[in-house]
């Protein structure tokens, strides 16, 4: 379909954008911003952080009176943390409560050539900024002992605490998936949810809690955080008593209890070669499951909340990726295709759609909306629902949609 532009305006920060077949805001930009603009997207009721991994910074956007945002500033990392010495990932995760914003700094590309300084360095970070008005934002890295670490590639609120999944790697190069907790106002770890202690580790963590059927091996790959509940993503666990899915979900409370989420369903893709866990979101009523499989994109299952018979399998969808929800509704965003590069040269492959908005009713998964950006290659989007909005980013550019104003399929041109 030949896409044509119709109305371009400046609206206070945004661009409202018309086609044949939508319409819908542009974010304004920066020359500073890079095609990793808006990886990350976490919007509050006055604030709409995106990040710029690539950059090394997050910009700050105000909602305005018009149902539009205005660029306010950037955050940076602070001068000689782990962000600013790495010269990149910082804004790669994100997650608000309240005004305080969590920023997880991870760059794969980094971490892969990266050689520790001192032995048990760890690799990535996670700050928090608190945001009021036009007062100046105060940025902290949160201090995690040096224990061979991968972090910062997920991060969310638990509560008033930060929660994000982590990699302890053992001299013999195996990786131990774990969820750490931290106390912002004390910085100090309250809980770390994983695998039991192995002998090889440099660190020995006293708050070590290990749930049943816990392996080394992907617990954690994923978390979010509802009020005083979190959802952990679980890609290693196995269950073949119960079903044929591999993987799993964890909740954990704030009171101390984690326990496993067992429910009947297998989705779309074969459960012999797909893993459930690589993205969770949680609502009070709702738990979305992404699916990763070896080569393609998957499905999300999604689950039900009654006061009777508590979580239940409604059904599934075929797209994988990161995921959003807000009252009935999940906004699935394909963030990257399994076993492919993160970018695929032009023409190399497509798959549709890029983002899809599903309601969840009783009994039945509808699908609202396929989305798509106007590209003849795959390039990886995110997105979050604001409300009556979705916000929707690919290739450095964000958008902003009524959600009233949808199609089934729609189609996101260009910005200006």
């Amino acid at each position: 379909m030949k896409l044509l532009l119709t109305l371009s305006i400046l609206l206070q920060g945004c661009f409202m954008v018309g086609t044949s077949a939508s319409s819908y805001l542009c974010l304004a930009s920066d020359p500073g911003d890079s095609e990793a603009f808006g990886h990350a997207l976490a919007v509050n009721e006055n604030y709409l952080a995106v990040g710029d991994p690539k950059a090394n910074r997050v910009v700050l956007y105000e909602r305005d009176a018009r149902e539009g945002w205005i660029r306010l500033r950037e955050i940076l990392p602070p001068q000689g943390s782990i962000a600013d010495q790495l010269v990149g990932g910082f804004g790669h995760s994100l997650d608000w409560n309240q005004n305080t914003l969590a920023i997880g700094t991870y760059d794969w590309l980094t971490w892969t050539q990266w050689k520790p300084k001192q032995a048990n360095d760890n690799f990535g970070a996670i700050y928090t900024a608190k945001i009021h008005g036009d007062r100046d934002i105060v940025v902290q890295e949160m201090s995690i002992p040096p224990a061979n670490l991968v972090m910062g590639y997920g991060v969310s609120f638990f509560g008033n605490q930060v929660a994000f999944p982590s990699i302890t790697l053992t001299p013999a190069n195996q990786g131990i998936q774990r969820i750490l907790v931290v106390d912002p106002k004390t910085d100090r770890i309250t809980r770390v949810i994983g695998a039991p202690q192995t002998p090889e580790e440099v660190t020995t963590w006293p708050q070590l809690e290990s749930p049943p059927s816990v392996d080394f091996d992907g617990f954690g790959s994923s978390v979010d955080g509802n009020n005083n509940s979190l959802l952990i993503g679980a890609t290693g666990l196995s269950n073949p008593e119960k079903t044929a899915l591999r993987g799993g979900i964890y909740l954990a409370t704030l009171e101390g209890a984690v326990q496993q989420i067992e429910f009947d369903g297998e989705g779309l893709a074969s459960p012999q070669v797909s893993t459930a866990g690589s993205s969770v979101v949680l609502t009070d009523r709702l738990i979305g499951i992404g699916r990763l499989v070896p080569f393609g994109i998957g499905d999300t299952l999604l689950l039900r909340y009654l006061p009777d018979t508590g979580w239940s399998y409604v059904g599934a969808v075929a797209l994988s990726g990161s995921l959003h929800a807000q009252g009935d509704q999940v906004l699935i965003s394909l963030s990257r295709i399994a076993g492919m590069p993160s970018h695929s040269p032009p023409g190399h492959l497509r798959i549709e759609p890029d983002h899809l908005l599903v309601r969840v009713d009783a009994g039945q998964v509808v699908i609202e909306s396929k989305i798509r950006w106007n590209r003849n290659y795959h390039v990886p989007a995110n997105g979050v629902i604001d409300s009556e909005h979705l916000i929707l980013s690919a290739e450095g550019q964000v958008v902003q949609i009524h959600i009233a104003s949808l199609t089934n399929p729609y189609l996101i041109g260009s910005c200006p």
